[in-house]
């Protein structure tokens, strides 16, 4: 016994000596879930709130930083501006060739001004081009007047649609570019070469379009009120829902023409070449169509009444798809 309790005494002064420790150890820290000291919770929030006013600065800085950075970019871009329309009222052509191109950088550069450069440009082509008209009716197109079309056809699809009414644009080159819904009112394009263009919906009232290039050029539902189309070339083009009531169209090419559903009401194609022409739904009434060529032409439904098929190159055959063929007249059958 006096063994034994003499051996458990330093075992229980051991216990008793880690107990105290860890008793004072869980004063100084608190347990989980019990509040802490109101100086750590206010330290805790000052370094929160550093942080965030130091976040919020840059923040502000770095858009006061953009703010003034745009608003040197619009100054430079406003300079531009300025130095390229000045150049455009030069007497010399080189100079106003340098304010063209500089407008046409500026489309890309600055497309919140590309609207306005193309009204600049357009009216320059106006000016310009009627000035080379009034000076001569057979005046090909400039070279400055040409170099404001080559930058317009690069300009975004966003932009207005363009007016060039009443402009000297012969022989210009427009192949390839977008006229959609653009005003050629009264435009003189002898000559001129839009093959490929782009034209639903322009309006070509009173344009001289006498030998013209409009291969594969897309037309449709374009107003066609022409003064003269003689030799024109309109292969492959895209005529659909068109109206040429009473126009010239004698001596022109349109082989492999999509002319579905448009009015050629006594209009004169004399000597034309239709060869597999789309004719489907056509309105040929009163049509002269003498020495034309339609060899195998789709007639399918097209009104022939009272038209003039005088040596015509056609077949019963066809004929006999469309509507009031026995109504034709000069043909003496094939």
């Amino acid at each position: 016994m006096t063994t034994a309790r003499r051996t458990g005494r330093p075992v229980q002064r051991t216990l008793s000596a880690r107990l105290g420790r860890r008793r004072r150890t869980l004063q100084r820290w608190p347990e989980a879930g019990q509040r802490p000291h109101w100086s750590q919770t206010a330290t805790a929030l000052a370094g929160v709130v550093s942080v965030l006013l130091v976040a919020a600065g840059l923040y502000y800085t770095n858009e006061a930083n953009r703010a003034q950075q745009d608003l040197n970019t619009q100054g430079q871009i406003t300079d531009r501006f300025g130095r390229a329309t000045d150049q455009l009222g030069s007497d010399q052509v080189d100079v106003r060739l340098g304010g063209i191109y500089s407008l046409g950088r500026l489309i890309g550069d600055s497309p919140r001004d590309a609207e306005t450069i193309v009204e600049v440009l357009s009216a320059y082509v106006r000016e310009h081009g009627s000035r080379n008209l009034r000076a001569n009716a057979n005046a090909k197109v400039s070279v400055d007047v040409q170099a404001a079309l080559a930058v317009l056809g690069r300009r975004p699809a966003t932009t207005p649609r363009m007016d060039f009414g009443g402009a000297n644009l012969n022989s210009a080159d427009l192949s390839g570019m977008d006229l959609t819904s653009a005003d050629l009112t009264g435009t003189s394009l002898i000559d001129a070469d839009l093959s490929g263009a782009r034209l639903p919906g322009t309006d070509l009232t009173g344009a001289n379009l006498t030998d013209i290039d409009l291969t594969g050029a897309n037309l449709a539902h374009a107003n066609l009120a022409v003064n003269d189309f003689t030799g024109a070339d309109l292969t492959s083009a895209n005529l659909t829902g068109i109206s040429l009531f009473e126009a010239n169209l004698s001596f022109i090419t349109l082989d492999r023409a999509d002319l579905t559903g448009s009015s050629l009401e006594g209009a004169n194609l004399r000597y034309s070449s239709l060869t597999k022409a789309h004719l489907a739904e056509t309105n040929l009434t009163y049509a002269n169509l003498s020495h034309a060529d339609l060899t195998d032409a789709d007639l399918r439904n097209a009104t022939l009444t009272d038209a003039d098929l005088t040596d015509a190159k056609v077949t019963t055959a066809q004929l006999a798809t469309a509507r009031d063929s026995a109504r034709v007249k000069g043909f003496t059958g094939r």
